[in-house]
């Protein structure tokens, strides 16, 4: 009665340090009151840099509230939300989780969802889930992380020249040495 899935299902990018925002959705047929799971990674190649609550539960305009647990050296996360008082649950679609990781290096990483459990009224809801996958394809100089090694490229690495990690103006992507500083 709810099917819960990464999206987008799969992503490719190209550069290291690069955002890559990954949600946990859910289309439910059934009244959701409350909802835990857990989304292993491969802490390897991606590592989390935030992670929030989705609109789902909420969406209504009804008080939640959620916890959560990040893992970076295991690859992995724990979530559970509910609603809040005696109201029921809520039926449709929408996001339950909201994730960004950032790129290490260079690899794949599925995203798995496990140990996932919905439940209304305490009663559990059946569900089906798919899993997500990321690729990260290092290209070297692909700053802007468009798959291309072009002008644009060198203007963000131009943007940030002369900057160190720790300052202002720093973008970790233009370290195309690695080595803290826009040289």
């Amino acid at each position: 009665e709810a099917a819960l899935n990464i999206s987008p299902l799969s992503q490719r990018v190209s550069t290291l340090f690069y955002n890559i925002s990954a949600d946990v959705d859910i289309n439910a047929s059934a009244a959701v009151y409350a909802a835990q799971g857990k989304v292993f990674f491969n802490p390897n190649i991606l590592e989390v840099v935030a992670l929030e609550e989705g609109n789902f539960l909420k969406k209504d305009g009804q008080s939640t509230f959620f916890i959560s647990k990040v893992n970076n050296s295991a690859g992995f996360i724990e979530f559970a939300a509910t609603r809040l008082g005696p109201v029921g649950g809520v039926s449709g679609k929408g996001s339950l989780v909201e994730v960004t990781f950032q790129a290490k290096s260079g690899g794949n990483s599925s995203l798995a969802l496990q140990n996932v459990i919905l439940i209304d009224s305490g009663q559990a809801i059946a569900i089906s889930t798919a899993d997500g996958e990321v690729n990260v394809a290092v290209l070297d100089g692909d700053v802007t992380n468009d798959c291309k090694v072009n002008i644009f490229d060198l203007a963000t690495v131009g943007k940030a020249f002369g900057s160190q990690e720790g300052q202002a103006g720093f973008n970790p992507a233009a370290d195309l040495k690695r080595d803290g500083i826009i040289n």
